[in-house]
């Protein structure tokens, strides 16, 4: 399977607290590979007659098939739409919420789309202390789908200035 995505993005300041953004992935995927099935006939060996067989001739069955695929798709991903709100913004703490919507526009059934909508809610909560820099982002992500496919997600992290043209950044993510 090989995977190439590009993706157009743009965000718009509505206010100096509200942004506005979009996503829209173009997709290319190609899957190429063999696929070998084998039936066990029980009967054909009790009985010399095989039920269950590729070329319906019972007698001299073949029990054995293979499948060679190569194929591929393009075309546009899931579109996402975000909106970002900052409640705070000041010395001791940056706290913002974000909703991120991906829409169903994809296709589900050649693999560029999911089929469902999903909704992302996180706080983002961020401080700068002089060149050093924590930031906590937690995230519910509903997927639309049964409850067991949701998840809570967290990126925790730092980065740390150097020099003035080297950043150090260290997150850990979970789900």
């Amino acid at each position: 399977i090989n995977a190439n995505t590009l993706v157009f993005f743009a965000t718009y300041g509505v206010t100096t607290r509200f942004d506005v953004g979009i996503a829209v992935p173009v997709i290319n995927l190609s899957i190429q590979g063999e696929a070998r099935a084998v039936i066990n006939s029980t009967s054909f060996l009790q009985g010399g007659v095989a039920v269950n067989n590729f070329n319906n001739n019972f007698l001299n069955p073949d029990l054995e098939d293979t499948f060679t695929y190569d194929e591929s798709v393009t075309g546009l991903g899931d579109v996402a739409l975000k909106l970002k709100y900052t409640f705070l913004r000041g010395r001791s703490l940056d706290l913002a919420a974000l909703v991120d919507v991906r829409f169903p526009t994809g296709n589900e059934k050649d693999f560029l789309g999911t089929g469902k909508t999903n909704v992302k809610f996180s706080w983002i909560m961020s401080r700068k202390l002089g060149s050093f820099a924590p930031h906590l982002n937690l995230t519910y992500d509903h997927r639309g789908a049964d409850f067991e496919s949701d998840e809570v997600e967290i990126y925790a992290g730092f980065d740390q200035k150097l020099s003035s043209n080297l950043t150090f950044v260290l997150d850990f993510l979970g789900e």
